[in-house]
């Protein structure tokens, strides 16, 4: 569902299409590497390592100040 997400927003990266289009493909570029990483350390560590690097990320996103658009629909 991530990705399909991410597909069908690409047209609300910027204004210029060219430029969405670049950034939309630069997301695929990590997910090349996976492969290598995989088939060098193994499945296991990959895995730990994405998710881990996943939950701290999350975590560090409850920190972040609230921005307006939020802070309206809190309060409203």
């Amino acid at each position: 569902m991530c990705y399909y997400g991410h597909v069908e927003n690409t047209s609300n990266l910027g204004h210029d299409l060219y430029w969405s289009f670049f950034f939309g493909a630069l997301v695929e570029v990590p997910a090349y590497s996976v492969y290598w990483l995989v088939d060098r350390l193994g499945r296991r560590p990959v895995f730990l390592a994405a998710a881990v690097g996943a939950g701290i990320t999350s975590i560090g996103y409850g920190y972040l100040p609230d921005s307006e658009c939020q802070k309206k629909e809190k309060y409203h």
